[in-house]
């Protein structure tokens, strides 16, 4: 598993995603979105893994006054999500059962957000402008990053027990620039103790950070000639006995503090062997072929079931989401052997019995001739389509996945409404046919599907703009329009920007 860690109302319109496992609803009213529709989508760890409860990304449709409502189930417990308004994202950290109603004006989102309703106090807090997450500032030295990390962190705690407790009066919030938002998320959202202990386990992680920046800057910087000590206060934070206190990693920034804790236990391994470590060498330490299996036995011995079983869940799923098919065989029989709990185990299984047989699936009908495309059959199939107006899908199997997926209630929504036909052409190399039609049946993608390999089409997509069919799909994914009289739009980044105005106009 060494490559593992290399790679590492009458106003409402409802539309239902899923069962109704782990439930949650949100009404919201937002102003200037510039669209008509809104999708709630999912952010795991790694991009396009799998979601264990089995979550499909929601939408709705937002109405002239900026309403919109959906309802929702599979959501996993403080993980992370997402309402795509397209050049503005709302994210929210989920609960099962939240019922959430939003308030804001997307040209001013940090100043007029702010959410009602059960579980509305976590999402509060964290649209704070004292909660705001930075990545790693490199363009700090050593010093000056701990300073400021440490400063935050310990923010972020006083300002929260204050909240958490109720005391408008405490310093941290009477002094505080925002302290009238503050005042209402104490009297309209107070915060409920699992929404505390959350908000204040994603601040204390945060101190962990210190190996991902010695990571980033250790082989550039002054202190990079100088000797490692584990026992300095530089590494402080990482002790044992707290470890076992992560209790999941849902959310991606448990999962990043999982792995900031690896790299210095195992550069304490490293120091064993050689005391003279230097910091220049972090990054080569953790290139030592026993560092996989040494990282196995650490987080099944140090650390809770639940953590080591969803770590190694999110990799075994996105290596063998992304193709990995020869590699995703050593940890699928690693999760499979070592796992507690087999709930990751079983939905693995399903996506990897649609590797092996989904091209076969009678249903789906995806394994067929007709569906690979070369460049007389694509100019047979628009030829087909000649007359009507259509929405092209051009995807990627291996970069999309489930963020094409995640786009399909809004692609279903302009197709009903604006009868589109809509085709969707997976461009990807012949070695991921397989991984393609998996894709769809997982996420019971129905449609007109077609694959288009990338050996023998070099020119095929010339007429919608693609310099050479290889970047057509470098995103992910990518829309083409093409009216009735023959016109193309293309390079379409997203289709909620396809609003009624745009749509009017080039397809009449």
């Amino acid at each position: 598993m060494n490559k593992l860690f290399l790679l590492v109302g009458s106003l409402w319109t409802l539309l239902f995603s899923g069962n109704r496992e782990n439930e949650i609803t949100i009404h919201g009213i937002v102003k200037n979105s510039g669209q008509e529709y809104v999708t709630l989508n999912y952010q795991p760890r790694f991009r396009g893994a799998l979601s264990f409860e089995g979550y499909h990304t929601a939408g709705a449709e937002i109405d002239n006054k900026g309403l919109f409502s959906l309802k929702t189930g599979n959501i996993t417990d403080g993980a992370e999500y997402y309402l795509d308004f397209d050049k503005k994202i709302i994210r929210l950290v989920l609960f099962p059962d939240d019922r959430l109603r939003i308030e804001a004006d997307l040209n001013n989102l940090a100043e007029s957000i702010f959410v009602t309703g059960k579980g509305a106090g976590k999402i509060n807090v964290l649209h704070l402008p004292q909660f705001d997450y930075k990545l790693i500032d490199t363009n700090l030295n050593l010093d000056e990053f701990v300073t400021k990390n440490q400063s935050t962190i310990a923010t972020r705690l006083a300002l929260l027990e204050a909240i958490y407790k109720k005391q408008p009066d405490a310093g941290i919030i009477a002094d505080a620039a925002n302290r009238a938002k503050l005042l209402r998320i104490i009297k309209d959202t107070p915060l409920s103790r699992k929404e505390y202990e959350w908000l204040k386990a994603d601040t204390e992680i945060q101190r962990y950070l210190i190996s991902d920046y010695i990571s980033a800057t250790s082989a550039v910087e002054d202190y990079g000639n100088s000797i490692i000590n584990p026992d300095s206060a530089l590494f402080s934070a990482f002790k044992e006995e707290g470890y076992r206190n992560i209790l999941n990693i849902n959310h991606f920034h448990f999962g990043n503090a999982i792995d900031q804790i690896l790299k210095f236990e195992y550069i304490k391994v490293k120091l064993k062997e050689n005391p003279q470590l230097i910091f220049k060498e972090w990054n080569t330490a953790l290139q030592d072929r026993q560092y996989s299996k040494w990282a196995e036995a650490y987080l099944k011995s140090r650390f809770q079931p639940e953590v080591h079983d969803k770590y190694y869940a999110d990799i075994t799923s996105w290596l063998m989401t992304i193709g990995d098919f020869d590699f995703d065989e050593q940890s699928y029989q690693y999760l499979k052997d070592n796992a507690t709990d087999k709930k990751y185990q079983q939905c693995i299984d399903a996506f990897k019995k649609q590797l092996d047989i989904g091209l076969n699936d009678p249903i789906y009908n995806l394994g067929t001739k007709a569906q690979e495309l070369d460049k007389a059959g694509f100019d047979t199939l628009t030829e087909h389509y000649k007359g009507k107006n259509v929405l092209f899908v051009f995807w990627s199997a291996q970069y999309a996945g489930s963020s094409v997926v995640q786009s399909l209630p809004v692609i279903n929504y302009l197709q009903k409404k604006y009868g589109l036909e809509v085709i969707n052409i997976c461009i990807d190399k012949s070695e991921y046919k397989k991984l393609w039609a998996a894709r769809i049946i997982d996420s019971q993608w129905k449609g007109r599907h077609f694959f288009m390999p990338i050996e023998t089409n070099a020119n095929t997509l010339d007429a919608f703009g693609a310099k050479n069919i290889a970047s057509f799909c470098s995103g992910g994914a990518i829309y083409t329009l093409l009216s009735k009289s023959g016109k193309i739009q293309g390079n379409i980044s997203r289709p909620t920007v396809l609003t009624k105005d745009k749509l009017t106009e080039f397809l009449k």
